[in-house]
């Protein structure tokens, strides 16, 4: 079953692509299989049924655009909470990346077979700047919450993981000094957000995405800036749809009960 984003044009798997990830965070259920759905409550939203539909700490899945992955807190109020707190970004690659690999300039160069770089700390701190820039864009910024650094009634936290990260292109720094590779994506990675309730502790949503690290263009040159386009494209798209689904949620009185 492949992963139904936007952004997926290859085959690359839905198990292959965010099963480590969910299997730390949702102690090893098989999500992806979750395909069997109850009928609606005037809410709209539609609730999962089967194995792993609901995890260990009471979140429920559900049918709800446009994360591939959502879980929600039944009972939750969102329109509840007008402050806002952002957790640093935090980043794991899939497996261990290689070392650069690149022969004597007069043989050519050369790239294993599944290749698996590691980013300069420069690109991963950028990554990192990103998100923090469009996730205060679109939730501080435009009024929907008030930043703050105080925990208690009224305040949610977010906190946001990078996982399954695979960098396939090698970076400027690791290319030959006579050419430049040209891509059709650089690599691959899953986020994963908590919406936290500060006063409880208690996760009110958790949503994961998978993407490859693309540009606008079927073909582009793997350097710095065409890089960093891709990942601020990326990181837009995600702020912009997590600020949708807590605007949605936020109209509701509360989260219903699962047939509710």
């Amino acid at each position: 079953m492949k992963l139904l984003g936007r952004n997926f044009a290859n085959a690359i798997t839905a198990r292959r692509l965010i099963g480590v990830a969910f299997l730390v965070l949702f102690t090893g259920a098989d999500f992806l299989a979750l395909t069997s759905c109850a009928k609606p409550p005037p809410s709209g939203i539609y609730y999962a049924s089967g194995e792993g539909a609901v995890t260990p700490d009471g979140l429920h899945r559900v049918k709800w655009e446009s994360f591939q992955i959502t879980f929600l807190r039944p009972g939750a109020r969102f329109g509840d909470y007008r402050k806002l707190i952002i957790d640093p970004l935090t980043i794991a690659y899939a497996k261990n990346p290689d070392p650069a690999k690149t022969g004597e300039r007069g043989f050519g160069s050369y790239e294993p077979m599944d290749p698996n770089y590691r980013l300069p700390s420069s690109a991963l701190e950028l990554m990192k700047r990103v998100y923090l820039e469009f996730l205060t864009r679109q939730l501080i910024e435009t009024g929907r919450f008030e930043a703050t650094e105080s925990e208690g009634e009224g305040v949610l936290r977010i906190r946001g993981h990078i996982s399954d990260l695979v960098v396939s292109a090698q970076p400027m720094v690791d290319q030959p000094p006579d050419g430049t590779a040209f891509v059709g994506q650089s690599g691959h990675m899953v986020l994963s957000i908590d919406v936290l309730n500060t006063a409880t502790g208690a996760a009110l949503m958790r949503v994961a995405d998978g993407k490859e690290i693309r540009g606008e263009h079927e073909f582009y040159a793997s350097e710095g800036v065409s890089q960093s386009g891709a990942i601020r494209s990326i990181f837009g798209t995600w702020a912009d749809d997590l600020r949708w689904e807590i605007e949605r949620l936020s109209a509701l009185s509360r989260i219903p009960a699962p047939g509710g």
